[in-house]
């Protein structure tokens, strides 16, 4: 002991001494001193000290000791075992078992040393070996007629780890005769199992091994090993009956719920058992908390396609089995399991568990699972709002446009919504053209469209996008055509104003232009006051008509609404084409709706002071001068003609008046202003507001 710790605490100079006298000095009571084991220690503190070669010639060492000396291969062995060593130890159990010890001995040695080849993973190496011993000690525990128990036991376990069944299943044979013999307990409790595994391991013994189960059972053996034999059993050989019944009678009479549940599951999988076998298999899973049992049990009977013949049957199972998939987290499968559940319930029940169904894998973001249900219940309904308007949004999650596409087909017809109908006809024209590139087919949708509702906007704007697009003019003319007829059935002004401007660029654009602004004309009708697009279109027409009439009362209608700078070009432009075609009066009318309009222009008022001048009116040239001199009154020569003007017409207390008003914004030069509007001094007056002499 004092040799041990001292090794253990490091002290291994002190330790090795230690050892070193224990091979020279004669142990007590005449007890010689195991030389084999203080070599192996020494070996240990060569080690330790990172002599390796030294080590092993201690070790050596060791086992020369051993071979000497039954006594010291005993103590070698036990060391090495004491040391966790199998590899060492295998080798002295190889020492001690040829020192020749008693035959149950050598069986006991030969079992370790075969264990330890299967822990080390040389048992195939050195199978022969083992095999030789182990018929030697077959042959002389017979030949001994050996009663010891312990000695066949582990002799039996010798041949079944080397897989000889047939040596195996002998020795077991001739246990358990001597056992039945014999008052004395067996060295191994359950050797009748391991007799009747053997048994059921040959199918001319198989019925043979049953018995034995059930002796083994009369005898308190317990029932799981019954058990684990018997599906060994049926593993080994599928192609023999199943004596589920028997398990099932010994499963009861143990009152082993497990055990039971195994050999009903038997049953289901023989096509022997009922629906009622397969709920007592998933009670008995509720009280072992098995939900594994469950699960399998319903797995199998699902398998079963007898149990589909009653629809409350086929429905429960799929929903049982539903439920511990989902307690299981594995929700992809309940539900595929409740959605076939539903082909066995009534219509109520089956469209309530699937909408239950779909919200649920929506929910989850499972659309495609969520789509499968929805689309089995809108075959049922297709116009129920309630299941169609979340099958849609899902397909539009999903980006399945066809289906898209075909859905939109089969519900918009039965909608009694016009808008929803019409936006869902518009929502299938735009997936048909921005998805699936199908321009006619998306086309004759929106021809559909607009047919029914002439007046959405919408659609006609994305209609005549695509027949532009198309270049269909001709059928692009008669949608306009129509949507100014269904505009003037309304009353709308504005879409007949519109319309008739797109329809006439149209119409121009074919080589039509008679009927672009006959077009254009007929919807002037509907709007007072003309829109201005519209007129400055008719007017465009009439002038590439060359028809100066048209265009001179467009023109005329257009200045009417027109203002600010737009204004005078458009007048004179209209005196233009009224001087051109004679009307001298409807050219002035033009000039003075413009001046009216705009009286800062220059030029309007300088084209009717002279139509005035030439006519000698000095009384209109002065007040075109007057008003034009309101709008511009910083214009100083403009203010000297109408001086002159009102001079002219001796009418000096209105030049004054004038020069009046422009002191209200010039007041520093308002002296002199005064001194110089004197009759025959307003000229000069001005001259001098203008810094000359």
């Amino acid at each position: 002991m004092v040799r041990r710790t001292a090794f253990e605490e490091g002290d291994l100079g002190r330790s090795e001494r230690m050892y070193r006298a224990l091979l020279l000095v004669e142990g007590r009571d005449g007890a010689r001193t195991s030389r084999a084991e203080a070599l192996l220690s020494l070996g240990d503190i060569a080690e330790r000290r990172g002599d390796a070669v030294r080590a092993e010639e201690f070790v050596e060492s060791a086992f020369e000791a051993a071979q000497e000396s039954a006594d010291e291969a005993v103590m070698l062995e036990r060391a090495l075992r004491a040391r966790g060593r199998p590899e060492l130890l295998a080798r002295a159990i190889g020492i001690s078992m040829g020192h020749g010890p008693s035959a149950p001995e050598a069986t006991r040695s030969l079992l370790h040393l075969c264990e330890l080849y299967a822990e080390l993973g040389k048992l195939d190496d050195n199978r022969d070996e083992i095999a030789r011993r182990a018929a030697a000690a077959h042959q002389e525990l017979e030949r001994l007629e050996s009663v010891d128990d312990g000695a066949w036991a582990a002799l039996g376990r010798v041949y079944e780890l080397l897989g000889d069944a047939a040596a195996e299943a002998a020795v077991l044979e001739r246990r358990v005769q001597s056992v039945l013999h014999s008052s004395r307990p067996p060295a191994d409790p359950d050797l009748l199992l391991r007799l009747a595994r053997a048994r059921l391991s040959d199918p001319a013994t198989f019925e043979e091994g049953l018995g034995l189960l059930e002796r083994a059972l009369d005898a308190g053996v317990s029932s799981p090993r019954i058990k684990e034999l018997v599906e060994l059993a049926f593993t080994a050989h599928a192609e023999l009956p199943r004596p589920a019944r028997l398990l099932e009678r010994v499963a009861r009479a143990a009152g082993d719920d497990a055990l039971l549940a195994q050999a009903l599951l038997e049953r289901i999988e023989l096509g022997e058992a009922a629906i009622e076998d397969v709920r007592a298999v998933v009670e008995i899973a509720a009280r072992l908390d098995d939900a594994a049992l469950a699960r399998r049990v319903l797995e199998r009977a699902l398998e079963d396609g007898r149990f589909d013949a009653v629809p409350a049957d086929a429905a429960w199972l799929r929903r049982e089995l539903a439920q511990r998939m989902r307690a299981a987290g594995d929700r992809a499968r309940a539900r595929a399991l409740e959605e076939a559940a539903v082909d066995y319930l009534d219509a109520d029940a089956a469209r309530a568990l699937l909408v239950e169904l779909s919200r649920e894998a929506e929910g989850e973001g499972d659309f495609e699972s969520a789509v499968r249900v929805l689309e089995k219940l809108h075959r049922e309904g297709p116009a129920d709002p309630g299941i169609f308007r979340p099958l849609l949004a899902l397909q539009r999650k999903l980006g399945n446009a066809e289906r898209l596409v075909e859905l939109i087909e089969q519900i918009a017809p039965a909608l009694e919504d016009a808008t929803e109908r019409l936006n869902l006809r518009l929502e299938q024209a735009e997936v048909l053209l921005s998805e699936l590139r199908r321009t006619d087919e998306a086309i004759l949708v929106l021809r559909d469209v607009v047919r029914e509702a002439p007046g959405h906007a919408a659609a006609v704007a994305r209609l005549a996008e695509l027949l532009e697009r198309e270049g269909r003019k001709d059928e692009l003319i008669e949608l306009f055509e129509i949507q100014m007829d269904a505009a003037k059935d309304r009353g709308d002004a504005a879409a007949i104003a519109a319309h008739a401007e797109r329809l006439a660029e149209l119409l121009e654009q074919r080589g039509r232009p008679e009927a672009a602004m006959d077009a254009c004309r007929a919807a002037l009708e509907w709007q007072p006051p003309a829109p201005r697009p519209l007129l400055g279109l008719l007017a465009r027409l009439s002038e590439a008509a060359g028809d100066q009439g048209a265009l001179a009362e467009a023109l005329e209608a257009l200045l009417a609404i027109e203002e600010g700078d737009a204004v005078p070009p458009l007048a004179r432009r209209l005196a233009k084409v009224r001087d051109q075609a004679g009307d001298t009066a409807g050219a002035e009318r033009a000039l003075e709706t413009g001046f009216v309009a705009c009286p800062s222009d220059p030029e309007l008022c300088e084209l009717l002071v002279r139509r005035y001048e030439e006519r000698g009116e000095t009384e209109r040239v002065a007040g075109v001068l007057a008003r034009a001199l309101e709008a511009r009154p910083d214009d100083l020569a403009l203010l000297e003609r109408v001086i002159d003007a009102e001079r002219a017409m001796g009418r000096p207390e209105r030049a004054l008046s004038a020069i009046d008003r422009l002191l209200e914004r010039r007041e520093a030069d308002a002296a002199v202003l005064r001194r110089r509007a004197q009759p025959g001094g307003a000229a000069a007056a001005v001259r001098a507001r203008r810094g000359h002499p």
